[in-house]
């Protein structure tokens, strides 16, 4: 009511031209796009001053893990920290390998003996790429791989069919199996795959000359290669190097530690 006794006009908001409306959507969109982008420059830069302490940490921890679980916890917060600072600055390689850790951390979490050599080396190959990354943050390097193919050879049917369903299950793969040799050199002439996986015992030839006659075929001359195998000796290693391998698991293998390893090396060839 007025000072009259009549109703009170309905007061109605000033309201701009219907013009001016996308005007202003813009100028808001562009300051909120703006602030956004300055609160991810100040992450990136906390941390990218904070990472060399952190990966420093994680290396003088890894020395101690085997001695007990506490170590292992330690552990898995430091790249945890990584990894969460990583996926809100959709750093996606770091991120992918630093939750690829967390995961095989967690499988020996509480008996930190159990931690195989081969484990072992890898998540300290994957630190040593997280590292890496880091110092190359602002480079424009693309960590989307979409789908890589898989060529698994193993004599041992039952082998191929577990590597198969472990890749399957853990990373979003395509995974193609063979049993001997001759038609894994048939494939790799004519198809183009992102990593091998060779057992060293095949019916044909063994392991070691099919590496080295893959490295003839243009198509792979850098494909990454995992030798996958229940012989595990020193000089079996030192073949494998030679022949021109890029790594080792031993059988029985982790799958969680097979999919780090895939990812190490598909990010290694990027950075190369």
């Amino acid at each position: 009511m007025n000072q009259f006794g009549a109703a009170s006009e309905p007061q109605v908001a000033s309201i701009k031209p219907a013009a001016q409306q996308p005007a202003l959507l813009i100028k808001e969109a562009q300051l909120f796009t703006s602030a956004h982008m300055e609160q991810l420059a100040s992450l990136k830069s906390k941390l990218l001053e904070a990472a060399p302490a952190i990966i420093k940490e994680i290396r003088d921890m890894l020395r101690l893990v085997m001695r007990g679980p506490v170590y292992v916890r330690k552990i898995q917060e430091k790249v945890f920290e990584l990894g969460r600072s990583a996926t809100a600055l959709e750093m996606t390689g770091i991120s992918a390998l630093a939750f690829g850790i967390l995961k095989l951390l967690h499988e020996h979490v509480d008996e930190p003996k159990n931690f195989s050599v081969s484990e072992f080396k890898t998540i300290t190959q994957a630190i040593d790429v997280i590292e890496q990354l880091l110092n190359c943050a602002g480079k424009n390097i693309s960590f989307d791989f979409g789908v890589p193919l898989i060529l698994a050879v193993d004599d041992d049917r039952v082998c191929r069919t577990v590597a198969s369903r472990a890749l399957e299950k853990v990373q979003n793969v395509r995974c193609i199996t063979v049993s001997n040799a001759t038609t894994a050199l048939e494939l790799l002439e004519e198809n183009k795959f992102d990593l091998l996986l060779l057992d060293i015992m095949l019916p044909d030839i063994d392991g070691f000359e099919l590496c080295k006659k893959a490295r003839t075929i243009r198509l792979h001359e850098k494909t990454p290669v995992i030798f996958v195998t229940a012989a595990a000796s020193f000089s079996h290693r030192v073949k494998s190097a030679h022949a021109g391998a890029d790594d080792f698991i031993s059988k029985p293998f982790n799958h969680l530690e097979l999919s780090l390893k895939i990812q190490i090396l598909a990010m290694k060839q990027r950075l190369a």
